[in-house]
Formats: structure tokens, C-alpha cells, sequence
């Protein structure tokens, strides 16, 4: 039996659900964006150059029949941290892009 408080709060049930709900999906984009970066880590590392671009995430994500936007705001945080140095800029190879030049991240160490 409960101490204090309505036995049904229909508001209150719905805000802890939609909670539930969005603390799910940012564990599920903590870990999409884990293994994005850890595929866009080895796409640098099997070039000379070390360089890599949002290009490299899309791909790998295409490839895994996963939807870009299931990263959300998530996409940023990619290449951030201090294992990426910022190396330039180049034109995207994306269609969607239409040539929208991006940046160039290099893998440092």
C-alpha cells in the first residue's frame, strides 16, 4: 500500500513513461554511436593519411542497414575527444549533400 499520494495519477504515470522512453533511446544511441565510432576509428586507421569524414559514418551505417538519423544529435559527438584532430575540408561524396563541403578529422597516435 502506498504511504502518500493518489493511487492513480494518469500525468504523472505518462511523464515516467515518456522518461523510461527517452532514457531507452539514449542508452541505445550511446551505443549506436560507440560502434559508429569504433567503425570510422578503423576506417583511419586502414588509410596512409589517417583521415576520416561524417562520410565514412554514413557509410558504415548504410552499410548495417541502420538510418543515420538514428543517431540523432548524437551524429556531433563523433569525432570528438582527443584521440580526432581536425585536418581540413573536402567536398562530401553523399548525394543528399550535394557537395556541401566537410570537414576531415585525423586520427592522432
Amino acid at each position: 500500500m502506498r504511504a502518500h499520494g493518489p493511487l492513480f495519477d494518469l500525468a504523472a504515470d505518462e511523464s515516467a513513461k515518456e522518461a523510461g522512453r527517452s532514457r531507452a533511446a539514449a542508452k541505445c544511441r550511446d551505443y549506436l554511436l560507440a560502434f559508429v565510432r569504433d567503425a570510422v576509428r578503423r576506417a583511419a586507421l586502414s588509410r596512409l593519411d589517417r583521415l576520416a569524414t561524417s562520410d565514412d559514418a554514413y557509410s558504415f551505417m548504410a552499410d548495417v542497414g541502420k538510418d543515420a538519423a538514428e543517431l540523432g544529435n548524437a551524429e556531433g559527438a563523433i569525432f570528438s575527444g582527443d584521440e580526432w584532430e581536425a585536418a581540413g575540408w573536402k567536398p562530401s561524396k553523399r548525394k543528399s549533400n550535394h557537395a556541401r563541403v566537410i570537414r576531415e578529422w585525423r586520427l592522432r597516435g
